[in-house]
């Protein structure tokens, strides 16, 4: 009587396992009807900002660290340097769309390209600046900034 009931429970767990694995699988098909399947994960947008550090007289700063962070939030900062044009891009995939970053310069390399005082800037991205939405992907926005240091002494 024992192994009768200890067959017959490894029976139906075999066959409730193999019911839930089709009936998760079913939740992911196209329906009859030609509708889009369900999707897992959540709505995603992605910001960029695109920007060049110069002096007071427009000549571009290379070597100069820009801190990137999303002000009033969890995620970690990014660091970027600027490169010889005095340019530098920062690319972010974020869960919230309406964000304000916060970008930090501070020239690190001594006087080798003039010694500066460190600047911030925020940046503002908001729902109606994104595009190209599709599905979770709720668009991407790019932002052009400029950062203008002052030298120090002056």
């Amino acid at each position: 009587m024992r192994k009768k009931n200890s067959t017959l429970l490894s029976i139906t767990n075999k066959a409730l396992s193999g019911l839930l694995v089709l009936l998760g699988f079913s939740a992911c098909t196209v329906g009859a009807g030609g509708e889009e399947p369900c999707m897992y994960g959540m709505p995603y947008a992605q910001h960029s900002i695109k920007g060049k550090v110069e002096n007071q007289s427009g000549v571009p700063i290379k070597g100069i660290r820009i801190i990137c962070s999303i002000r009033n939030h969890w995620m970690p900062q990014d660091t970027l340097l600027s490169d010889i044009k005095g340019e530098f891009t920062f690319t972010k995939q974020i869960v919230e769309p309406d964000v304000t970053y916060k970008l930090v310069c501070t020239d690190i390399d001594g006087i080798d390209n003039g010694s500066y005082k460190e600047d911030s800037v925020n940046v503002d991205f908001k729902r109606s600046d994104l595009s190209d939405e599709s599905g979770w992907f709720q668009g991407k926005a790019t932002k052009n900034v400029t950062i203008k240091l002052t030298e120090n002494g002056k």
